[in-house]
């Protein structure tokens, strides 16, 4: 986890998350990872219940690497960003594999079996989140600054001239008297 949250970018965290579920998944290792979880969710708990209730501003303080030339702690905001970006990798995943079941009739039967419960709780949970995933998509996206903070900056009227981005094209400096421009 503290690798993952390392990246310090939701989107990544998503993906990364996404693809690792996949895997565990495909592989079969859930009962060894409930085993895990069922020693170690308490001190997970734990530690971000802490971390977040010792930062005022609502930040975690797990991990704070230099992004961007400085630092960027990781936001509740950000982190469930980054879980709803994991669960509609997973759903992709589960539709890939679907599809892939769907050569073999018995397969597909053992499979349906076993994950179709599963399933289709996910494919509920993603149709529900993917309204909100698109709004925050857009916000993060128009509201990020390279420190991982909503950026204040309001844009102002563009700027006309030799150096300016909107007229940079078409102006030209004055003519002389004679009709000719004057050298550079």
């Amino acid at each position: 986890m503290t690798a993952l949250l390392a990246v310090q970018d939701p989107v990544a965290l998503g993906l990364m998350g996404g693809v690792v579920c996949m895997a565990v998944w495909a592989t079969g290792a859930w009962g060894q990872l409930r085993e895990l979880w069922r020693n170690s969710w308490m001190l997970v708990s734990l530690v971000v219940v802490v971390n977040t209730l010792t930062n005022p501003n609502g930040h975690t303080v797990l991990v704070s690497v230099p992004w961007f030339g400085g630092p960027r702690p990781m936001t509740l905001e950000a982190l469930l960003f980054s879980l709803q970006m994991a669960a509609r990798v997973l759903f992709t995943g589960a539709v890939m594999v679907l599809a892939g079941c769907l050569l073999d009739v018995g397969q597909t039967a053992r499979w349906f079996a076993r994950v179709l419960p599963q399933t289709s709780l996910l494919a509920v949970l993603t149709a529900l989140m993917l309204p909100r995933l698109r709004r925050d998509w857009t916000r993060l996206q128009r509201s990020a600054s390279p420190e991982g903070f909503p950026s204040a900056k309001v844009p102002g009227p563009p700027v006309c001239g030799p150096n300016g981005p909107c007229c940079a094209r078409s102006w030209r400096p004055p003519l002389r008297t004679d009709g000719s421009f004057p050298a550079p």
